[in-house]
């Protein structure tokens, strides 16, 4: 049984060239989990949250679906910024996922 899939995303045609990213996830983490929160993880990232993000945040702060959904909305934001990813999740626990607070945090 294999532990990674091959997904193709098509992301920008440039000119006439399609630049195409190709994504690996890794399912290592998410078969160690119960059932219960393998259900949790597939039905959250149904909405477009990467599969091995929702896992993470889910083994941070728990299996309540709404605080996962709660956590990962300023989370993804702020990453688009650039800033690490347990920076940021750290910032959010300490603000209660307020993403205003923790900007501000991440960048004093």
């Amino acid at each position: 049984m294999t532990n990674t899939i091959e997904i193709a995303s098509v992301f920008v045609a440039v000119s006439s060239n399609i630049a195409v990213k190709s994504t690996t996830v890794d399912y290592t983490v998410y078969n160690q989990l119960t059932q219960t929160d393998q259900n949790i993880v597939k039905r959250i990232s149904g909405m477009g949250f990467p599969l091995e993000r929702v896992v993470w945040v889910l083994k941070r702060i728990g299996s309540d679906d709404k605080k996962i959904v709660e956590h990962l909305i300023p989370l993804s934001e702020l990453l688009d910024l650039g800033f690490e990813g347990e920076k940021i999740s750290d910032a959010l626990l300490k603000f209660d996922n307020n993403k205003h607070k923790a900007l501000d945090y991440l960048i004093s």
